[in-house]
């Protein structure tokens, strides 16, 4: 008996049997595709792997300021944010073990 996964091997185009990496084509601003360009040659990086850079840096900012703004909230209810301080100093307290950091 033959295997139909032999014969839909032998039936997968070339492109998707090779495709490592989804590279989807993206819109983005002439001005911001020169940006990039210069960014390319003066750093030696192609765009792409600027463009994933500024996206993680972006993700980073977008992470802490929601963090800040949950800071701020929790502080702003004097109830949760003393509970905080005081889960806090329960774990000050772990640090008395009588272990030496090095």
């Amino acid at each position: 008996m033959v295997s139909t996964a032999k014969s839909n091997k032998r039936n997968v185009p070339r492109r998707l049997k090779e495709k490592k990496q989804e590279t989807p084509l993206v819109r983005i601003f002439a001005s911001d595709k020169a940006f990039l360009e210069v960014l390319a040659s003066e750093t030696s990086k192609t765009m792409p792997q600027i463009l994933n850079s500024i996206i993680k840096k972006y993700k980073r900012q977008e992470f802490f300021e929601d963090l800040a703004g949950a800071y701020t909230e929790l502080k702003a209810n004097p109830k949760a944010w003393h509970e905080e301080k005081k889960e806090r100093r329960l774990y000050e307290n772990t640090l008395l073990d009588g272990i030496v950091d090095k």
